[in-house]
């Protein structure tokens, strides 16, 4: 969304190819003054905007 993004990662054993763990982390964005949802900073959206993909359903 606009104030949020979700981080998925994997991270795999390189000598035999086994998946160790499965994450998935959820950024909010807030106004540190107010607590308040806020509009991801423009050099976020620029960095990670290319990596952006809909969200699996559950």
């Amino acid at each position: 969304g606009r104030f949020s993004l979700t981080r998925r990662f994997q991270l795999i054993r390189p000598a035999d190819g086994k998946t160790l763990l499965k994450a998935r982390t959820r950024f909010a964005c807030v106004a540190l003054s107010s607590g308040r949802p806020k509009r991801l900073p423009e050099e976020y959206q620029r960095i990670y905007g290319a990596a952006v993909v809909p969200e699996p359903a559950e």
